[in-house]
């Protein structure tokens, strides 16, 4: 962030948080946005961590996330290729992409502006 803007800022009359809230968030938001749009990206594809955390207690009940649920569904089809194994793990994943898939169209705007802006000088 330039330093100059908050110098000005407290020219004008702005405290610390003034100068936080009206000037630097603002710019560092489509930054911001663009980081936490891959965060829930990167943390909606864990497998190993909730694999760890969350164990499975008995045979009848599964406690999967959805990315361990469609890899039990591949395993227990054995990677057969009928086709009703095939809609029902593509069914899985257009069910697993969907959410991601939103944030994405939500935060285009930002994502692109956050990626975009530091290459601009």
């Amino acid at each position: 962030m330039p330093k100059e803007l908050a110098e000005a800022a407290f020219l004008d009359g702005a405290g610390h948080f003034g100068v936080f809230f009206r000037i630097m968030l603002p710019l560092a938001r489509p930054g911001l946005i663009s980081i936490g749009v891959f965060n829930v990206l990167g943390q909606w594809n864990q497998f190993l961590l909730p694999q760890v955390l969350n164990p499975q207690q008995d045979e009848e009940r599964s406690n999967f996330v959805l990315s361990q649920g469609l890899a039990a569904l591949a395993l227990g089809e054995n990677y057969e290729t009928s086709p009703t194994s095939m809609a029902q793990l593509f069914a899985g994943l257009i069910i697993s992409m969907l959410p991601v898939l939103i944030v994405y169209v939500l935060f285009q705007r930002q994502v692109q502006e956050g990626l975009s802006a530091g290459a601009l000088k």
